[in-house]
């Protein structure tokens, strides 16, 4: 997006204000973002632009939610400032462009991120995340929320969500699904689809080259789930009982990228909330520990089970909100289905959805973590689903 349409949305916020931008990296999303500063000051701020299918409607509720936790006392989430810097706290925090796409914009929050956090490290995360929880159990929530987490606009108005509301969650029945769609129609069904997708040139080598590269990636984990017994764990999957689940406002997208310590080691925010919905918390938990290797253990993770991998900072977390025994399954359901359902996501995105604005050396870095995680993943779904 061009530099002059960037600082026509900074004028909500800094009117004509000069601002210098800096491009960040926009993930996986595809979503623009920008580091802001102001002329003659050291403040930095985030500009992001919300990805398309978030309606204005559920970008005012992320930003309503986000007040809610800091309100709380959760500083690590970073602020929403609202259109001209507006002391009064009803303020709308959300600009539209002439294109109709909602823009935020969010105080900057420095550290970094790391997939070998230290035991104190993972354990402040985690009883930051339990407060969170704690916080957003009784959220107002949209009523359509709840049967779809936050994959479709929504159109209806906001409905109180009750507290403790107890539903099957939606990602398990998504991947109790994926699995039956994959037994249908599995990876190698699709294998022909990526000879054809449109890649462009990277600094590492042609468009060839990086087809090249990804049916590489796709024959393994085919190779893998044969070898694997895939089609015999995809089945165990699909038999997995639908339980109900403690159901509220959580953040879905909490995964180690996303959580930044100070040089120090302390936290120091938890970013973007551009996927927060109506989910079960034990998604958040199986998302961020499945994103982490433990520092105080050699060679990969044992994704076999994450409440046992992680037992001592689990501990942390039940300290502040206890979880149930369906809420520790669920924990271990996500963990051990993660890697046949991150593949097929990227496959799915590579070939049917043809994602192009995904960075292929990004793509094939997170494929090639979940290719290593795919072996045992499956020999341990018989194992610990029942």
């Amino acid at each position: 997006m061009a530099d002059e349409a960037l600082r026509l949305i900074c004028e909500a916020w800094f009117g004509r204000r000069h601002v210098a931008l800096r491009p960040l990296t926009s993930g996986y999303s595809g979503a623009s973002v920008h580091v802001v500063q102001p002329e003659g000051s050291a403040e930095q701020f985030v500009l992001k632009q919300f990805r398309s299918r978030v309606s204005l409607h559920q970008a005012r509720w992320l930003h309503d939610l986000v007040r809610h936790i800091r309100t709380h006392g959760i500083s690590q989430i970073p602020e929403a400032i609202p259109l001209g810097f507006s002391d009064n706290p009803a303020a709308a925090s959300i600009a539209v462009d002439a294109g109709g796409r909602a823009w935020e914009l969010a105080r900057f929050v420095p550290g970094l991120s790391t997939d070998r956090p230290t035991t104190a490290q993972a354990v402040e995360a985690v009883e930051t995340l339990a407060r969170i929880h704690q916080i957003t159990e009784s959220f107002p929530g949209p009523f359509d929320m709840l049967q779809c987490s936050m994959t479709v606009g929504m159109q209806q108005s906001p409905q109180p969500a009750a507290p403790q509301v107890r539903r099957p969650s939606p990602a398990m029945i998504s991947r109790i699904e994926r699995a039956k769609q994959l037994l249908a129609a599995p990876w190698e069904s699709r294998r022909a689809k990526l000879e054809t997708i449109p890649v462009h040139d990277v600094e590492s080598g042609s468009a060839a080259d990086v087809r090249r590269r990804f049916l590489e990636r796709f024959d393994s984990a085919i190779e893998i789930f044969g070898q694997a017994g895939g089609t015999q764990s995809l089945g165990c999957v699909t038999k997995v009982e639908r339980i109900p689940l403690p159901l509220q406002a959580v953040l879905i997208d909490v995964w180690r990228e996303n959580v930044l310590f100070s040089p120090s080691g302390g936290l120091s925010g938890i970013v973007d909330l551009h996927s927060a919905g109506i989910e079960t918390p034990a998604l958040d938990l199986a998302r961020l520990l499945g994103s982490w290797h433990r520092a105080d253990q050699d060679g990969r993770n044992d994704v076999e089970s994450l409440p046992k991998r992680w037992e001592d900072v689990l501990a942390a977390y039940e300290r502040i909100r206890p979880l149930t025994a369906d809420e520790r399954y669920a924990v271990t359901f996500f963990g051990v289905t993660s890697a046949i359902h991150g593949l097929d996501n990227w496959f799915r995105w590579v070939i049917e959805d043809q994602l192009a604005f995904i960075p292929p050396e990004h793509a094939m870095a997170r494929i090639d973590e979940l290719l290593s995680d795919l072996p045992l993943s499956l020999h341990s779904v018989a194992d610990l689903l029942r």
